[in-house]
């Protein structure tokens, strides 16, 4: 068996060339059974060669044990098409996989694999297909597996093992395996997981019922990675993060779940992570047979600007479930069943913006377009025509001060009109302390317009009032003396 070097035009397969280095200096290797495809591994790497290995049609059966690891870049394994190219695999131990792409201490980069299908008769061993650990500019394309094939005592069996770096990409396959794919965390570069990551189009996963179709680990950091045009088969996408380190620019599209087994979420992000612009955009679930109809929705928490768009659910429990930790929330052109079928939104700590939509906007309803805020966030500012507005509420003990613009009013003092409307109610009791007033400033701020004497709102400080003292654009305060704690609500307008 040679490693053959044969000058030729750039092909689709070829990998990253370095500087001085041409198309005739990369090896190539045709191989037809899995003793010559383990020894042009090994020969690769003993040489540090980059080079393509042409796969014959044919049955690899490796022997028992952990297959053999590509540990050099640039090395593409091109087997000849799913139909016609099984790799059949006997681990002895658990986590072992037929190919593995590590390079040790550092990234491996730029290589692939496409065109196989992969067997397995144990059902011992926790087993993955293929593992991919700190890697740069992978590809893994035209990758199969049938129902039950890949699997173990645990069903805890996995398809396609991540474990970092950047520029990954999962296309035009389907697998079936206890879970099809699975992020862990970077060994070499923790925080490191997943940047500019693609899993899609054309991709099925279907996994072992009640597991995910994708499970990410908590200690895994997302950043620019996107999920589009994939086939969820009995579960979902499940992440509970607990890392420090955000997580953003996430979007799933062109999603359906099918088959899925109760109480499985489509998508169940539910860690402690903060994940920054997160956007899940025609996605649907919950049709089909009658026990899919059990399936759940989205689940999301610690998300920060999510939007829904198109989302469609077709299932009898829950369709969404957000709380307080979920900030600057939208639902745009999103339907799903009525509660008479069983279907509930769990929607809490929020503050409903504005909606738009026939019926209830606070229960499932058809069409609905939601604007939510969580109540953890004490202002809101909008504009329209030229004019800001500001709200903002909370609680005010007697004797406390609330700044105005330490609380969220951005002006510069070269406003022309200032507006101020207060409302409050006493917490222990729930009586009025005065109803609400209007102060307009104008001019050089400070000169007060519209007051009413017998209005405990009052623009100065009085004992026994709820008084706003103005300083300055700057110090603008709100003051507690009426004897007791208020909930408060301010709303400031500038132009």
């Amino acid at each position: 068996m040679a490693i053959a070097n044969i000058p030729r035009e750039k092909g689709p397969y070829d990998p990253y060339l370095a500087d001085g280095v041409t198309f005739a200096d990369l090896p190539f290797n045709v191989v037809s059974n899995a003793t010559e495809l383990i020894n042009t591994i090994a020969a690769f790497n003993a040489l540090g060669l980059s080079g393509t290995i042409y796969c014959a049609p044919g049955t690899y059966t490796l022997p028992a044990g952990a297959g053999p690891i590509v540990q050099t870049d640039g090395v593409n394994i091109i087997g000849p098409g799913e139909r016609v190219g099984m790799i059949v695999f006997s681990p002895t131990a658990h986590d072992q996989a037929p190919i593995k792409f590590q390079k040790a201490g550092t990234s491996i980069n730029q290589c692939s694999i496409s065109g196989f299908s992969f067997s397995s008769a144990d059902t011992t061993f926790r087993k993955r297909m293929i593992d991919v650990v700190d890697a740069r500019q992978f590809e893994a394309s035209h990758i199969g597996s049938t129902d039950t094939t890949w699997s173990d005592a645990s069903f805890l069996s996995e398809g396609i093992r991540f474990a970092g770096r950047e520029a990954l990409h999962l296309h035009d396959s389907t697998i079936y395996a206890d879970i099809p794919v699975h992020f862990t965390a970077n060994p070499v570069f923790p925080g490191l997981e997943a940047d500019h990551t693609h899993l899609g189009p054309a991709l099925i996963l279907g996994s072992r019922v009640g597991n995910p179709t994708i499970k990410v680990d908590a200690a895994v950091v997302f950043s620019n990675v996107g999920f589009d045009g994939i086939a969820f088969v009995r579960g979902g996408f499940q992440w509970a993060g607990t890392s420090a380190t955000a997580s953003y620019d996430i979007t799933f599209r062109n999603i359906r779940m099918e088959q899925e087994a109760t109480g499985t979420w489509i998508i169940d992000i539910s860690g402690t992570t903060v994940v920054q612009e997160l956007v899940i955009e025609s996605v649907r679930g919950g049709a089909g047979i009658a026990s899919a109809r059990d399936g759940k929705g989205i689940r999301l928490r610690n998300c920060y600007i999510p939007t829904l768009i198109d989302y469609r659910y077709l299932g009898i429990t829950t369709t969404l479930d957000i709380d307080a930790t979920v900030y600057n929330f939208t639902g745009i052109n999103c339907a799903w069943g009525a509660s008479s079928d069983g279907v509930t939104a769990s929607i809490t700590g929020q503050t409903l913006l504005r909606a738009q939509g026939s019926g209830n906007v606070t229960s499932p309803i058809p069409s609905p377009n939601v604007w939510y805020q969580s109540t953890n966030v004490t202002f809101l500012e909008v504009q329209e025509f030229g004019t800001h507005k500001l709200f903002f509420k909370g609680q005010l003990a007697n004797g406390g001060q609330l700044n105005l613009a330490a609380a969220g009013f951005t002006g510069t003092g070269s406003e022309s009109v200032i507006a101020i409307r207060v409302d409050a109610v006493r917490v222990d009791n729930g009586n009025p302390v005065g109803g609400s007033v209007t102060v307009s400033m104008t001019g050089t701020h400070g000169v007060s317009h519209g007051l009413d004497a017998a209005n405990p709102f009052i623009y100065g400080n009085t004992a026994g009032q709820l008084s706003i003292l103005w300083q300055s654009n700057s110090n603008i305060t709100l003051l507690n003396q009426v004897g007791a704690a208020v909930n408060y609500m301010v709303e400031m307008r500038w132009y």
